[in-house]
């Protein structure tokens, strides 16, 4: 199957491009950049791969690049938690998949597999986040672009297109070209004189591995629409910081933090970045609410469906943080681990 991969340079659509590969399917790389695509495809291993240029806020070249493809994998989008950044994810997130979801159901293609995020249903409905929950009224910037994606992808859902929705928590694992979301965060989250904070909520994690091979298992025209919740694996921030301590081979101190302590640190930084636009906030409001109003999601159907089992966590945060050493992106002396691999 010819299967077109929007963000095909980012860590995700990299790893989609090589899991189609290996069971089979024809990538079609549709990038802004052929000389990151190239990178990609030597970190992967990848045989050639085939691309079009343009970019996804481009109705006109999105429809000329799904119209030899059989399906899509959408994957490409901005993720930020600055509010400087808002406008720019209004452009990728919003007009990015209106673009592409559109012009994939006009073309005919079956499956269209779009990456969304727990965000798009966040805050939670409850105490457990389920691919049927109704999209939320979003209070943040990250959050409201998702959730304008999802009532977008759900509209062509109920049209009858095969739109099939996958909702992953933070993405990890290794082998990525550009910004690594997870491992970068870590690292900006453990400037020098910073802790792990222990508040209440948690995070859930998916390695990137079973994420893209749950999308190849779902490349099967004729099902029609579905929804997948694939949060991964929650752990409280305590089970986080027993986990980062696990993957870099170092003991972190901790700080405890009252959940509302955070949140309301969050809105100060907020409002101090907005009259110092060259300060960075230590936290902002939507991370800080991420942080502890976030809940485990059910992934039921990803593994009952999809045969998906998750690699155990530890596997998928080491394989991370050894790969961010082996390209210098992470400082050896702060994952002991994996110091002796040195920038490969």
């Amino acid at each position: 199957m010819r299967v077109l991969v929007t963000g095909a340079t980012g860590f995700t659509g990299g790893h989609a491009m090589a899991a189609l590969q290996r069971n089979g399917h024809e990538p079609v790389a549709f990038v802004r950049n052929a000389e990151k695509l190239e990178l990609m495809v030597r970190l992967h291993g990848l045989t050639a791969v085939e691309h079009r240029l343009g970019d996804i806020t481009d109705p006109a070249s999105v429809q000329a690049a799904v119209a030899d493809c059989e399906a899509v994998i959408h994957t490409a989008a901005t993720v930020s938690f600055d509010p400087a950044d808002a406008a720019a994810m209004a452009a990728t997130n919003i007009a990015g998949v209106r673009a592409v979801l559109d012009a994939a159901a006009i073309a005919g293609c079956d499956p269209i597999v779009h990456v969304s995020s727990t965000s798009a249903l966040f805050p939670p409905a409850g105490d457990i986040v389920r691919s049927d929950d109704p999209v939320p009224e979003a209070k943040t910037d990250y959050a409201h672009t998702k959730a304008a994606c999802e009532h977008h992808a759900r509209r062509l859902q109920e049209s009858g297109a095969p739109v099939v929705i996958f909702y992953p928590g933070g993405i990890v694992g290794p082998t990525d070209a550009g910004s690594h979301v997870v491992g970068e965060g870590w690292r900006e989250a453990l400037r020098p004189g910073w802790v792990p904070v222990i508040t209440r909520g948690g995070t859930s994690y998916i390695d990137v591995r079973d994420l893209t091979a749950a999308m190849v298992v779902a490349l099967e025209p004729g099902r029609g629409p579905r929804r997948y919740m694939a949060g991964g694996t929650f752990v409280d921030w305590t089970q986080n910081a027993d986990a980062l301590d696990a993957a870099t081979g170092k003991t972190w101190k901790r700080r405890r933090v009252p959940g509302r302590l955070m949140e309301t640190a969050g809105r100060v930084g907020d409002v101090i970045a907005r009259v110092r636009p060259n300060w960075t906030p230590p936290i902002g409001y939507e991370a800080a609410t991420t942080m502890t109003r976030s809940v485990p999601t059910d992934d039921s159907a990803l593994r009952d469906e999809l045969g998906i089992d998750y690699r155990p966590l530890d596997e998928s945060l080491g394989d991370m943080i050894a790969w961010l050493v082996s390209q210098g992106r992470w400082d050896p002396v702060d994952a002991p681990r994996w110091g002796d691999r040195g920038p490969q």
